[in-house]
Protein backbone atom coordinates (compact mmCIF):
# COMPACT_ATOMS: atom_id res chain seq x y z
CA UNK A 1 0.00 0.00 0.00
CA UNK A 2 2.74 2.22 0.70
CA UNK A 3 4.60 2.10 -2.74
CA UNK A 4 1.02 2.82 -4.46
CA UNK A 5 0.91 5.70 -2.33
CA UNK A 6 4.44 6.93 -3.27
CA UNK A 7 3.60 6.44 -6.83
CA UNK A 8 0.09 8.16 -6.25
CA UNK A 9 2.40 10.82 -5.44
CA UNK A 10 5.17 10.89 -7.77
CA UNK A 11 2.12 10.73 -10.58
CA UNK A 12 0.51 13.83 -9.36
CA UNK A 13 4.04 16.06 -9.42
CA UNK A 14 4.73 14.98 -12.82
CA UNK A 15 1.39 15.88 -14.17
CA UNK A 16 1.61 18.99 -12.43
CA UNK A 17 4.97 19.64 -14.43
CA UNK A 18 3.94 18.12 -17.96
CA UNK A 19 0.69 21.19 -17.51
CA UNK A 20 2.89 23.69 -16.61
CA UNK A 21 5.49 22.53 -19.79
CA UNK A 22 2.95 22.22 -22.20
CA UNK A 23 1.39 25.75 -21.33
CA UNK A 24 4.11 27.63 -20.89
CA UNK A 25 5.20 31.22 -22.92
CA UNK A 26 6.66 29.85 -25.65
CA UNK A 27 7.09 33.50 -26.97
CA UNK A 28 10.23 33.85 -24.33
CA UNK A 29 13.10 32.79 -26.10
CA UNK A 30 15.82 30.82 -24.32
CA UNK A 31 18.82 33.50 -23.25
CA UNK A 32 21.96 31.75 -24.94
CA UNK A 33 25.31 33.44 -23.97
CA UNK A 34 28.23 34.26 -26.31
CA UNK A 35 31.72 32.85 -24.83
CA UNK A 36 34.89 33.88 -27.14
CA UNK A 37 37.57 31.05 -26.75
CA UNK A 38 40.20 32.52 -29.38
CA UNK A 39 39.81 35.82 -30.61
CA UNK A 40 42.87 35.55 -32.78
CA UNK A 41 43.24 33.73 -36.55
CA UNK A 42 43.81 30.45 -37.01
CA UNK A 43 47.26 30.86 -38.38
CA UNK A 44 48.40 32.12 -34.96
CA UNK A 45 47.69 29.02 -33.09
CA UNK A 46 50.90 26.42 -33.81
CA UNK A 47 49.81 23.63 -31.42
CA UNK A 48 47.53 22.27 -28.54
CA UNK A 49 49.05 19.62 -25.95
CA UNK A 50 47.11 17.93 -23.36
CA UNK A 51 49.23 15.52 -21.29
CA UNK A 52 48.09 13.63 -18.17
CA UNK A 53 50.42 10.75 -16.09
CA UNK A 54 49.14 7.88 -18.39
CA UNK A 55 48.32 9.85 -21.94
CA UNK A 56 49.51 12.46 -24.41
CA UNK A 57 47.53 13.88 -26.79
CA UNK A 58 48.83 16.68 -29.29
CA UNK A 59 47.38 18.32 -32.49
CA UNK A 60 50.36 20.24 -34.46
CA UNK A 61 49.72 22.23 -37.60
CA UNK A 62 51.71 21.21 -40.24
CA UNK A 63 52.22 22.54 -43.98
CA UNK A 64 51.91 26.39 -45.15
CA UNK A 65 48.97 28.21 -46.45
CA UNK A 66 46.63 26.63 -48.36
CA UNK A 67 48.73 23.46 -47.89
CA UNK A 68 48.17 23.42 -44.16
CA UNK A 69 46.52 21.06 -42.21
CA UNK A 70 46.57 20.29 -38.31
CA UNK A 71 47.77 16.67 -37.58
CA UNK A 72 47.22 14.55 -34.31
CA UNK A 73 49.05 12.39 -32.51
CA UNK A 74 48.02 10.08 -29.28
CA UNK A 75 50.29 8.44 -26.99
CA UNK A 76 49.33 6.14 -24.06
CA UNK A 77 52.07 5.51 -21.49
CA UNK A 78 52.62 2.59 -19.55
CA UNK A 79 54.62 1.78 -16.61
CA UNK A 80 55.96 -1.69 -15.86
CA UNK A 81 56.64 -2.35 -12.60
CA UNK A 82 59.79 -3.64 -12.14
CA UNK A 83 60.77 -7.39 -11.85
CA UNK A 84 62.48 -9.12 -8.78
CA UNK A 85 66.01 -9.06 -8.94
CA UNK A 86 67.29 -13.07 -8.93
CA UNK A 87 68.20 -14.43 -6.10
CA UNK A 88 72.08 -14.51 -5.59
CA UNK A 89 73.02 -18.68 -4.29
CA UNK A 90 74.36 -19.33 -1.13
CA UNK A 91 77.97 -20.01 -1.39
CA UNK A 92 77.81 -22.82 1.35
CA UNK A 93 74.82 -24.22 -0.97
CA UNK A 94 75.61 -26.95 -3.18
CA UNK A 95 79.09 -27.61 -2.09
CA UNK A 96 78.74 -30.71 -0.77
CA UNK A 97 79.73 -34.55 -2.38
CA UNK A 98 76.55 -36.73 -3.32
CA UNK A 99 77.86 -40.17 -1.97
CA UNK A 100 78.87 -39.13 1.49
Amino acid sequence: MKGAVIHGVLLAVMLVYGYRTWTRDKTVGPNLGSVVLWDRSEDDLVSIEYTSEKKAVKLERRGQGDQAYWWGTDTTTEKKPKPPEPKKPDPGAGSGSAGS
